[in-house]
């Protein structure tokens, strides 16, 4: 996330104790077995201090785009 947001946001992600951060690298999922029907979760969300429009910065290779998550407020059209 944009820097000038470090101190208003955190983030956590994954399947263990909560790590809140202000920036995290997930990997690639693993591929299913579709057989066996399961699913793949990872439990996390945002910690806020008041209602935001929330700008995540989101890379994939060397591609990054700002995405706007609603955390409490809906984001501007």
């Amino acid at each position: 996330m944009p820097a000038a947001w470090a101190a208003r946001v955190s983030i956590s992600w994954g399947n263990r104790a909560a790590e809140w951060t202000t920036s995290l690298r997930i990997p690639a999922c693993p591929v299913p077995h579709s057989e066996s029907g399961s699913w793949l979760v990872f439990p996390g969300g945002f910690l806020v201090d008041e209602p935001a429009c929330v700008p995540l910065e989101v890379g994939s290779g060397s591609e990054v785009r700002t995405v706007h998550v609603s955390v409490g407020t809906p984001c501007p059209a």
